[in-house]
């Protein structure tokens, strides 16, 4: 018996039955009945990979293709979340009696990796029916490299960091929707209250802004003039420059690349001569230009600032063990590298500390080796910086940040003139005043990572700030005969109540602000201009028939639905569209009524244009 995939994985690129992501449709049928045992097949499930362990002793012993399918999307959506690929629903089926239609959720880039992965799983399902045992289990490893080159498929399709996919996850807890731009960024909303973000760059971001603050020098330059705590430090051409600088300020001293972040070819506290012409041969594989720095001891915070406000603060610890004095510190590094947080893959929270030649230089200066026992709560420090980039570990003291300090990183980034910023703050205590103990400004990102180890609520407090009525702008389906006239009339009077509105009616786009469209438009078409577009503060579509029932909508989430009878083609569409409407559905004819009333669906009957107009414009 063979299941087979007959068609290719076919694109939905609308939205689909409530799904916030486009979906690709796939057609499995076999000639035979589901048979034999599937053992082989979840035994695989729970053995490839720790994400689908577990999964048998979650089905029922009848198992039914039904049961299969369920637990391939089960296994589908969890392989995507495992990821980071910004998806939030499972797959849905049609079964006929031996056939499957599957839908499935997917991104526009991982398309290809979750059809490979489809076909994998319908693969390992028609082998574990095969009769041959031993053939099984010959072909284990096989089974598991095509997995693992899938999963690496799927994971360089995420997004470029884990606060895009942060931000997006919030954006749907949130019901705010987003759409995928041509570019990196994302838009956020609709219309006129809609708004971009390139991870923290957003539409307001100054390119000025960022350049400057991604040159070092000029950054410190900038806030040196306004009085700002930070170190002597100067530009070096060459390894006699450096020593001459370095002897100028002062040991110990820090060095680092004038354009770089995330804390890349950075070596710090270094004291001596010996130390600095290393430091500046491992700086110079990073970058041409370097700067040395000041050291100033004190703890390493990120402050983050978004529109004028602190928004986050996290102590940045370096990379360490704690004793248990009975452990080996290499020991000790394993169990902390175990950990689930802690991996190789970028986008993992926490990256694995290896036990490389700093980590080693850094024991000697301690008088210790890997083999030491450290004293029980002795913290050995593996690294001379703390970003998370080099092992460091983020630990949350937002409630803890004191006032002055607050200020002093809300002042950086104003003088940089950027909406984000992420403020790099050396001082001893962050409960305590600068003005008090000192400290030092090393850094200003334009982009920081907020990351999500311990940051997520605060992507729900950026979106609330940076969006009115959560991005959304009245946006209005009309189904049924007569949509064409009643979006019309809802055109005029939006226009005549000085509303940027754009209509879609008699298969063109009109627009307050700047007419019809030159040609005709389908539906996603119109639809996907309106919401893009910012000019456009509400938006109406007339449906006059089936085609969104089989493109998708071009946008997650709608506002309203006016349904005008009860024929066939509103009833169909009306199936296809209700889990989009984020608002009130309105009947607007007595047929209409009798229409919603027999699907269940709770609805408003509203008869007249200006009671039609005033429901939309009461919910918008």
């Amino acid at each position: 018996m063979s299941w087979t995939v007959t068609q290719k994985g076919s694109i939905n690129p609308g939205y689909r039955q409530g799904f916030w992501h486009p979906s690709v449709t796939l057609f499995i049928e076999s000639k035979e009945s589901l048979n034999g045992s599937l053992d082989y097949f979840y035994c695989q499930l729970s053995e490839v990979t720790d994400v689908l362990s577990g999964m048998s002793e979650v089905l029922p012993d009848s198992k039914s293709l039904k049961d299969v399918v369920n637990d391939i999307f089960e296994a589908v959506f969890r392989l995507q979340t495992d990821a980071l690929l910004p998806v939030w629903h499972k797959g849905t089926a049609t079964f006929g009696e031996q056939s499957a239609i599957l839908t499935i959720p997917v991104t526009p880039a991982s398309v290809s990796a979750t059809v490979k992965l489809v076909n994998w799983f319908i693969s390992l399902m028609n082998e574990s029916q095969s009769q041959n045992i031993s053939q099984k289990y010959e072909r284990q490893k096989i089974i598991q490299s095509d997995l693992k080159a899938i999963v690496d498929d799927l994971r360089s399709k995420a997004p470029s960091s884990t606060s895009v996919w942060a931000f997006l996850k919030t954006a749907y807890e949130m019901k705010i929707p987003y759409l995928a731009t041509p570019s990196r960024a994302y838009q956020f909303g609709y219309g006129s209250h809609s708004r971009w973000l390139d991870s923290t760059f957003s539409d307001a971001t100054s390119v000025i802004s960022a350049n400057m603050a991604r040159n070092k020098p000029i950054t410190i330059e900038m806030l040196r003039i306004h009085g700002l705590p930070v170190q002597p430090s100067q530009t070096i051409g060459s390894e006699k420059d450096a020593i001459q600088v370095a002897q100028a300020i002062g040991y110990p001293v820090v060095v680092k690349p004038v354009d770089m972040d995330r804390g890349y070819g950075v070596v710090a506290g270094i004291e001596n001569e010996d130390e600095l012409r290393t430091a500046l041969k491992y700086c110079s594989e990073k970058s041409r230009r370097i700067l040395i720095e000041k050291h100033f001891k004190g703890r390493d915070y990120r402050l983050t600032v978004f529109e004028d406000r602190l928004v986050w603060a996290v102590e940045r610890q370096p990379a360490m063990v704690v004793g248990d004095g009975k452990k080996s510190i290499k020991v000790l590094l394993d169990e902390v590298n175990s950990r689930p947080e802690r991996s190789a893959d970028r986008k993992s929270p926490l990256t694995i500390i290896e036990l490389d030649n700093e980590a080693r230089a850094m024991l000697v200066k301690q008088g210790l080796t890997e083999s030491s026992v450290p004293a029980e709560g002795v913290e050995v420090v593996l690294r001379r910086i703390s970003n998370v980039s080099r092992g460091g570990e983020p630990v949350a003291v937002f409630d803890n940040v004191h006032p002055d300090n607050a200020r002093l990183a809300e002042k950086a980034a104003r003088i940089l003139r950027l909406d984000f910023a992420g403020i790099d703050l050396l001082i001893p205590d962050i409960a305590v005043s600068w003005k008090d103990t000192g400290a030092a400004i090393c850094e200003v990102n334009a982009q920081p990572g907020i990351g999500t180890y311990t940051a997520m609520p605060v992507y729900r407090g950026i979106l609330q700030r940076l969006l009115i009525k959560n991005g959304m702008i009245p946006l209005t389906l009309i189904i049924g005969e007569g949509s064409d006239a009643l979006a019309e009339k809802l055109f005029h009077l939006y226009t005549c109540g000085g509303t940027r509105v754009s209509a879609y009616f008699k298969k063109k786009l009109s627009s307050s602000t700047d007419g019809d469209s030159v040609r005709p438009l389908t539906v996603f078409q119109a639809g996907k201009q309106i919401v893009f577009d910012h000019d456009s503060e509400a938006g109406v579509l007339a449906v006059t028939d089936d085609s969104i029932s089989h493109s998708g909508l071009p946008f997650p989430l709608f506002t309203h639905m006016i349904i005008t009878d009860d024929s066939e083609n509103a009833r169909q569409n009306l199936s296809c569209l209700i889990k989009a409407c984020s608002g009130n559905v309105i009947a607007s004819s007595d047929l209409a009524a009798a229409c919603l009333e027999s699907s269940g669906i709770p609805f408003d009957h509203k008869t007249s244009l200006d009671d039609i107009f005033e429901e939309i414009n009461r919910l918008g």
